[in-house]
């Protein structure tokens, strides 16, 4: 997953190749306000922060911990992909 531009903004999707990336990029934040811009370069990672998060990728929203058939219980196995994620920014 990686920054990419879609619909006027940077947001975090699957990048099936480098030259997806939102490479030439930046966005221009004000309070309220979101925009995309050029970049003065061909920069990749050179924007603040995707309206995106990654939680939803470190933090799914569900999920199967375990299931029960009568007093039978069934750990459930983890089904979340492994995912690597470009330019992500502490916060």
């Amino acid at each position: 997953m990686g920054p990419v531009v879609r619909e006027r903004v940077i947001r975090f999707e699957e990048v099936p190749s480098a030259d997806r990336l939102a490479g030439g990029w930046t966005d221009v934040q004000e309070p309220g306000r979101y925009r995309l811009a050029e970049g003065a370069d061909e920069m990749i990672f050179s924007f603040a922060a995707s309206p995106d998060s990654a939680k939803r990728y470190t933090q799914p929203p569900r999920q199967t911990l375990f299931r029960m058939r009568g007093e039978h219980v069934e750990e459930a196995e983890p089904d979340a992909p492994r995912v690597a994620l470009l330019g992500v920014r502490a916060t």
